[in-house]
Formats: structure tokens, sequence, C-alpha cells
């Protein structure tokens, strides 16, 4: 499914849609086959476009960021998007378009969640 014949950026028009039926859902973080394009000027509003906001560990790659992720085909079958194929998308606009909603539990490591829930004690 990430072939350049399924995934050429049509669904980039989904993905507008999707900002315009849900303006309430931000942050939004794009993951895309390339950060050459400039997706504001295609009318894509979104808070990063970048595996930028991905951390690599041992377990693979993880959002750094909570919030809603717009992934796409190519990224998606990449190592980049090892974490998003272990988690069901909230929403999937079109075939080559998968919408998740990220929280803070969600990407923190087990250690950090220990951390964090003795601190809340």
């Amino acid at each position: 499914m990430s072939d350049s014949n399924l995934d050429w950026g049509q669904d980039l028009y989904s993905l507008i849609d999707w900002q315009k039926r849900n303006p309430d859902k931000r942050p939004l973080h794009v993951l895309y086959s390339t950060d050459m394009i400039n997706l504001s000027r295609l009318g894509v509003q979104a808070d990063s476009q970048s595996t930028d906001q991905l951390a690599r560990s041992t377990e693979g790659y993880a959002p750094l960021r909570a919030g809603w992720w717009a992934v796409f085909a190519q990224p998606y079958s990449r190592p980049e998007g090892q974490w998003f194929r272990t988690h069901t998308p909230a929403e999937q606009p079109s075939p080559t378009l998968r919408i998740f909603y990220v929280t803070d539990e969600m990407i923190l490591s087990p250690a950090r969640r220990s951390q964090k829930s003795k601190k809340e004690q």
C-alpha cells in the first residue's frame, strides 16, 4: 500500500476536507511521503510536517507530541510508521490516509509513565 501508484498525493484533499469538518482537532501533525512539499500552500493547516516529530528508540520510532496525527501510506509502511501500525486509527478518511489521536500517556515510555505516576501520588 505504499507504492507511488497508490499514494501520489491525491488524498491531500481528503486531509483538507477532514480539517474543514474537524476544526477543533488540533494540534495536527502530518507524516507525508516528503517534507519538500509546503502543505500550507495547498490548504493543510498543520502544526508540524516532519519526521522530526518522531523519536527513535530501541522500540523504533514514536511520536514526540500528543495530538492528532495524519499519516499517509508511504510513511505508514516505512520504519517511521512502526508505532502507528501498532495502534488503531481514530479515522481513515481515505485508503491512503489514517488519522490517529495520540495522548501523552500513549507516547510515554514505561519508565517515564512510572515516574509521572509517582509524582502524581
